[in-house]
């Protein structure tokens, strides 16, 4: 999918369309935040999260928003090589086991029935092999907290890159946040979410 950038009136509008259709959205706050160089990103069923202002939200339509923190020249979930994180919502989590069943903490998020391109390295392949390296519940803000799990998994070109993928899943808000890229500060991100 080629990477574009969504006017901010554009936004607002897809906003009020998708809120009252229950689908996933992320929109920049209307006001400015009290932080300089932050801005707020807004999900579904009244999630905030204050990120700095470089990260770009692109809403990939079926559920799935991709936070954009660095480098990227395509967005999607099966491509590579952009610095990203997922906010997914109820339509993501009904297929996000491998064999496309709905998703649970169980088993890592992983929407495909084969092999997929590596997050990092376009050359590489990504297998669906999983490891499960750390869980627990984690604070996503006041009220909320998230079932947390640290998959080891790795890419494979001939030479193993393994990396890992966190996940924060709430299972009553039916969202699920990804990271496949060690995203530096997300965990006290989403810590200081707040709920509207």
């Amino acid at each position: 999918m080629e990477l574009k950038t969504v006017p901010l009136r554009r936004i607002a509008a897809l906003a009020l369309a998708t809120v009252t259709a229950g689908t996933l959205i992320a929109t920049p706050a209307a006001a400015s935040t009290a932080e300089a160089g932050t801005k707020s990103l807004h999900f579904r069923k009244g999630l905030t999260l204050t990120v700095p202002k470089s990260w770009k939200a692109y809403n990939l339509g079926h559920d799935q928003v991709q936070i954009v923190t660095g480098s990227c020249t395509r967005t999607g979930y099966d491509e590579s090589g952009c610095d990203s994180f997922w906010v997914m919502g109820p339509k993501q989590i009904q297929i996000g086991n491998e064999l496309l069943a709905p998703y649970t903490p169980d088993e890592a998020f992983y929407t495909s029935t084969g092999v997929v391109s590596c997050p990092f390295d376009k050359n590489s392949s990504f297998g669906g092999s999983f490891e499960l390296a750390g869980k627990g519940l984690r604070q996503i803000g006041p009220g909320h907290k998230a079932h947390y799990r640290n998959w080891k998994t790795q890419c494979d070109s001939g030479k193993v890159k393994r990396f890992y993928q966190r996940e924060w899943y709430l299972p009553k808000s039916q969202i699920l946040i990804l990271d496949q890229w060690n995203t530096p500060g997300l965990p006290t991100i989403l810590r200081n979410a707040t709920w509207n």
